[in-house]
């Protein structure tokens, strides 16, 4: 378990970082925390003869407000300085909450933003050192092998998205800022995905995540991320959901749901049907129960993890359940606060019930 000899790069802009990518190829490799490169490395999953250290390049780092009222993130910022940051907390606790989520304090002080959301996808076959991998069959598709070990006989890869925030910026509308040597372009979050277990990234060769670009916040809004894990730190997510829902003023009345999880598929994905059944309506129990019936339908974890994927799928579905009764409980104290006459009548123009 010892690294391969690399050549060590600090850039000190972000063009002479992409100028190195660009030079060395598939030989390079981006560090910017290490909590999970450094550690694959020892896996021998990967065999990088260059790695690109990003930390001390300015326009990767720093919390900046938009000219639309709305946040720039560096991506290279720390979880801990994302979960710290005054504008993130007052304005998207949402992403305060599912960055605190990820692993340990002190993993969240060494890992960043634009880490977890490039989190490379994790199989139980994959992630291992050599010697282990050779003991259950040798090297899986997703590492040049010839097989999967979780689905005989395909071609496809099936490892695992496990990445926190990326399920809470998905709800809270975010876009991506990516530089390469041809330039930069602004896509929605959803973008950085393909799908694909085996290459799930869509970033373009040399190219570098710079920022995360987030909306104004939204008035009337209230969110929460809930997470299932084997131990209440260090874990990665075997099922994560990010709920967040837009009330009409005054009322508690969904204008919008947003749903999105993490940990059960090859990306992080919103759940549009199961956001469809809350349009224009309160979130009472009945609904909260079909939603999290349609979250587990849309699963898709496969058993590459800790966990069946039955268990897998109804956790998903209880998450659901536990993120929707927080925010309904949100808007209720919040609606209680202002003393609002209206609160809980179930009428859809909220007028007091006879």
């Amino acid at each position: 378990m010892t690294f391969r000899p690399f050549q060590y790069h600090a850039p000190a802009t972000l063009d002479e970082a992409c100028a190195h990518l660009a030079e060395h190829g598939p030989e390079a490799r981006v560090l910017a925390g290490g909590t999970d490169l450094l550690i694959s490395l020892k896996q021998d999953l990967w065999r990088p003869r260059h790695l690109v250290d990003i930390r001390g390049i300015p326009e990767l780092r720093g919390v900046l407000p938009l000219p639309d009222g709305g946040l720039r993130l560096g991506a290279a910022l720390t979880l801990a300085e994302v979960i710290a940051a005054p504008e993130v907390r007052a304005g998207y606790p949402l992403l305060a909450e599912a960055a605190g989520s990820v692993a340990a304090p002190t993993h969240q002080a060494m890992g960043t933003l634009g880490g977890n959301l490039l989190l490379d996808t994790r199989c139980w076959y994959y992630n291992r050192s050599r010697w282990q991998r050779l003991a259950v069959g040798g090297d899986c598709f997703k590492l040049d092998g010839t097989a999967c070990h979780v689905a005989k006989g395909v071609r496809d890869c099936y490892a695992t998205f496990t990445g926190d925030t990326a399920a809470a910026l998905l709800v809270l509308g975010a876009s991506a800022r990516v530089t390469g040597p041809s330039g930069g372009r602004t896509v929605p979050l959803a973008g950085l995905y393909t799908g694909d277990g085996k290459a799930p990234f869509a970033l373009r060769a040399a190219e570098i995540l710079e920022a995360i670009l987030l909306p104004p916040p939204p008035g009337h809004f209230h969110g929460a991320y809930r997470k299932f894990r084997l131990r209440q730190a260090l874990d990665f997510p075997l099922a994560g959901l990010a709920v967040g829902a837009q009330f009409r003023a005054g009322t508690p009345i969904c204008e919008e749901m947003r749903l999105a999880c993490t940990g059960v598929d090859t990306a992080p994905r919103r759940l549009p049907e199961a956001e469809a059944v809350f349009a224009g309506r309160e979130i009472e129990e009945p609904l909260v129960e079909g939603a999290a019936a349609i979250a587990m339908r849309a699963a898709r974890p496969v058993r590459n993890m800790a966990s069946t994927t039955r268990h897998r799928r109804a956790m998903l579905g209880h998450l659901c359940r536990e993120g929707l009764r927080a925010v309904r409980a949100a808007r209720a104290r919040e609606l209680a606060a202002t003393g609002d006459g209206r609160l809980g009548t179930g009428d859809p123009q909220g007028e007091p019930a006879p």
